[in-house]
């Protein structure tokens, strides 16, 4: 499976100590070095995200000349990060494009790209049977690295789940 980063998702899991988790559900990401670069500067500027580590199964790719024309049209409506990773996944032809904005995930979804979110790939992880639980992650999160999750978007992610909702 090919799948592809922005930063979000990327620094979210590594600040809660669960960036390993996306080299377990899908081997390798490939990451823009836009995204590199953000991640970079958010565990320098972010104390909330100073002991993010950058997971293993993650490489670091190039744009093409083709990936490079396609970023700086959607530039014009994403952050940097955001739209390397679009463009990247849409040249790559991505499986899966790892997104937590709103605007990202809504552009994706034209561009004939898959999206997820940090919260749906903690989701994958546990009907995987690699997470035995989600909901003290979503506290970590929220707690350790200030993830804002709206009382129903968890309530919706601890269904997915499984898990009481309380």
């Amino acid at each position: 499976m090919l799948v592809v980063s922005n930063t979000s998702p990327l620094v979210n899991l590594a600040a809660i100590g669960q960036g390993d988790l996306l080299g377990v559900l899908y081997g390798q990401v490939i990451v823009p070095p836009a995204v590199h670069g953000e991640f970079v500067t958010l565990r320098q500027r972010e104390p909330r995200f100073a002991s993010a580590v950058l997971p293993a199964c993650v490489r670091v790719q190039p744009l093409s000349a083709n990936a490079a024309l396609h970023r700086a049209t959607l530039a014009l409506l994403l952050d940097d990060g955001e739209a390397e990773a679009l463009a990247l996944a849409v040249d790559l032809r991505a499986d899966l494009v790892l997104v937590d904005e709103r605007a990202g995930n809504r552009i994706a979804h034209r561009l004939n790209l898959r999206p997820l979110g940090l919260i749906g790939v903690l989701i994958e992880g546990k009907s995987s049977g690699h997470l035995s639980a989600i909901a003290p992650l979503l506290d970590r999160l929220e707690l350790e690295a200030r993830f804002w999750l709206s009382p129903r978007v968890r309530a919706q992610a601890l269904q997915a789940a499984g898990e009481h909702t309380s």
